[in-house]
Parts: C-alpha cells; structure tokens; sequence
C-alpha cells in the first residue's frame, strides 16, 4: 500500500518568525532589551553566555523554560509571533498535493497553542499532523535525537518527500533518512557551507513557491 506524499516543516525561524518572542523571553530572564540583530547572530547559548555570567546556565534554563512555555508567560508571548513572508501562500499550495506535516523542536505542552496559532495565522493543521519534542529536558539535551526519533516515527507513516529547516544541524540526518528534497533556508548566522547537505538552500520563501509548484 502507497503512503501518502507529505511535505515535513519546522517551525521556528522557518515558517514562524520568533525573534521579538525571544526578544522579549530574554527582557524578561535578564531584564534587557538585547537588539533583533544580535538575536539573529547569536544562538541562545551564546546569549545566556554572554549576559549571565557565572549564572549563564540557569540563564539558559530560564529562557527555554518560558519560550517553551513551561512557566505562564511563555504562553502570553505566543501573540508576537508572526508567519514568515510568503510562507502561508507557499504551504497552503503544497497542501493541495501532499499531506503537511510539523515537525518541531517546541514540546508537547505546547500542543494546542501551536495548532491554534498556526491556524490563526493560515496554515493547514490536520489532527496529528504536529509531532514535537516530548519534553524540555530531552530537547536540550539532545535535539539532534528527538529530531531523528520523530522523523522516523513520520517516514513510518508517510512517503515525505520534501522537508523544511532553518536549522543545518539537522540536514545530516535528513540525509541519512533518504528525504529527496531537504531545503534549507538561510538565516544569518549561518554560512551556505552550513547548509551543505541541503539540495536546495533559500533566502525568502516566495523562491521556494517557483522551485517545488
């Protein structure tokens, strides 16, 4: 029996902007306005580094803990995030050929909230179609395995023939996983070298309507 086609999507920084929601986590975790640019250049470890001191690890801790909405105003940060240009119009034609499916780093309590943002903002969400890390610990831990363990779990179910991250750590497993069409799109803080086991590399999502429709 034929699985069904599916398109496999990150979220964050790939069809989601969070860069003011993690702008105003770290306002709250260190009680500075640290600028978009930086945020954009500088992963949140490096962050934590940077302005926490002998502290940074509980820096760390704290701003995952409300970005991943495991304290109460992680939710209420939800409102600042917005879909990326183009990305809506660009899933939205894709779900007229294959199943779209969500796979993300945020976790599970964040299940509903997720869905209904992605909805609010025009994305196609079927029942189970978000598959997400089980916890804050595991996903801090170790990303790069929660990402296989639900990826497989994914192939399992579907024939996934296109994938989507802003994240190169990711795109050697994607590879190993024999997905023909990994695109990855291009943030700043990466150089396109990163990006080396991606067939395809975008700066914008309009491009990507042009190469996959």
């Amino acid at each position: 029996m034929r699985l069904e086609r599916a398109v496999v999507l990150d979220i964050d920084e790939t069809i989601v902007d969070t860069s003011a929601r993690r702008q105003a986590a770290w306002r709250i975790v260190l009680g500075l306005e640290i600028p978009l640019e930086e945020l954009e250049m500088h992963g949140s470890s490096s962050i934590a580094k940077r302005y926490g001191g002998l502290n940074y690890q509980s820096v760390y801790l704290k701003f995952w803990s409300i970005l991943l909405c495991y304290e109460p105003e992680g939710f209420k940060l939800l409102k600042l995030d917005k879909p990326q240009p183009y990305a809506v119009e660009v899933v939205s034609s894709w779900s007229r050929r294959y199943r779209i499916i969500y796979l993300t780093g945020r976790t599970v309590n964040m299940e509903s909230a997720t869905a209904e943002e992605l909805r609010f903002m025009g994305f196609p969400v079927d029942p189970g179609s978000l598959y997400m890390a089980p916890d804050l610990k595991q996903y801090l831990e170790n990303p790069e395995g929660v990402r296989r363990i639900l990826l497989e779990e994914i192939i399992d179910r579907y024939d996934v023939e296109i994938i989507v991250d802003d994240n190169p750590i990711f795109f050697d497993i994607y590879r190993d996983l024999c997905i023909p069409t990994r695109i990855g799109i291009l943030r700043p803080r990466f150089k396109i070298d990163d990006y080396r086991y991606a067939s395809v590399i975008a700066d914008n999502w309009r491009s990507l309507y042009s190469i996959i429709t």
